[in-house]
């Protein structure tokens, strides 16, 4: 029995039907939020779902305490201790290293909860982040990493409906925090959050897009 798979032709028809009702802004740096836009350029595919077992594994925590130990503050010599203001530089990075130690702690608790998404980027003249859902995908997204590890070879077209714009600075929300503070942890879900987009998500230069085609064009030779 032959199999008909519709799916392509029928996102070549909306292709058609966006680009002759002059709706697909080449130009994503002059385009407004909400519109459709064409991004051409280099493609990257990021499957980030394997990393979900890594961060619990033995090696990766050791890492982490690792880089723990080498933050940590050496004691103060007793001369030193008598000097107020050596002692309370001291103190600032006791304290820092303290509230460090307990932010990295609180990460590796938390990142095999984050969002661990199949994301991709169109570099161009701008570059445009966006995330994949692997069931829309026409490949399991895990082949990209083996055959290519992330950068596929040729020019690539995106096809979406532009929701982000380049950050001008990160989030102000991003600060040392006092993790062993109440109101600390009573905030945390916005302190989090900020964690998240820096760790797993959309670059601060990179426009954002919720992706509709993501194709290439093949020609006979």
């Amino acid at each position: 029995m032959r199999v008909y798979d519709p799916t392509w032709a029928n996102a070549r028809e909306f292709l058609n039907v966006v680009d002759e009702a002059g709706l697909i802004h080449r130009d994503v740096s002059s385009a407004s939020v909400g519109q459709i836009v064409l991004c051409q350029g280099s493609l990257s595919v990021k499957n980030l779902q394997l990393l979900t077992s890594i961060w619990s594994s033995p090696s990766a925590k050791k890492m982490m305490a690792d880089g723990i130990k080498q933050n940590s503050v050496p004691p103060l010599g007793r001369n030193a201790q008598k000097d107020p203001t050596i002692k309370a530089m001291h103190d600032a990075a006791v304290l820092a290293a303290q509230n460090m130690r307990h932010g990295l702690e609180l990460f590796m608790d938390l990142i095999p909860t984050f969002p661990h998404t199949v994301q991709a980027t169109i570099s161009g003249d701008k570059d445009v982040w966006c995330s994949l859902l692997p069931e829309g995908l026409t490949f399991d997204p895990s082949n990209i990493t083996l055959k290519f590890s992330e950068h596929l070879p040729g020019t690539w077209s995106a096809i979406g409906i532009l929701d982000a714009l380049p950050d001008e600075q990160p989030d102000s929300g991003i600060k040392q925090v006092d993790y062993m503070n109440g109101a600390a942890m009573a905030k945390l879900g916005d302190t989090i959050a900020p964690m998240i987009r820096m760790f797993l998500g959309r670059p601060y230069e990179a426009y954002g897009i919720t992706p509709l085609l993501v194709f290439r064009e093949i020609s006979a030779r």
